[in-house]
């Protein structure tokens, strides 16, 4: 039954290394949240080749803008990239069409893309108006 509501991760995420029998094994290794943290300013070229992500946490860094290949993450559901030092949100934030939760408070935003309206599935423009 889906959620009709997001509902964020306990606080004690876990984190866990597999080990080498258990992916002989075939034991699942993929995760569907990653957070990215500790005041970065780049992003590896890889994390937007990881199309499984349902949770992508990037606040509380030093980044300056999301890349176009954001819209690589098709199935995106929740997005935090508040207190950064982001500028434009590219347009094509609109190829995430499962997008329902989008946090970009406290960053250097002056206007969102027209094609944030694609996302239909979005439900909380979370503290956007501390950057507009």
């Amino acid at each position: 039954m889906p959620k009709d509501k997001y509902e964020p991760p306990n606080e004690r995420r876990q984190h866990r290394i597999m080990q080498r029998n258990e992916v002989a094994e075939g034991k699942p290794s993929k995760w569907s949240e990653l957070e990215i943290f500790g005041c970065v300013q780049n992003l590896s070229r890889n994390l937007w080749k990881v199309e499984w992500l349902t949770v992508l946490y990037l606040n509380n860094n030093h980044l300056s803008h999301l890349p176009s290949q954001i819209g690589n993450l098709v199935n995106l559901e929740h997005l935090d990239a508040s207190h950064n030092f982001i500028n434009v949100i590219p347009p094509e934030i609109g190829d995430l069409v499962n997008l329902r939760e989008l946090k970009l408070a406290s960053n250097r935003i002056r206007e969102l893309p027209c094609e944030l309206g694609k996302c239909f599935q979005l439900q909380t423009l979370g503290n956007i108006a501390y950057t507009l």
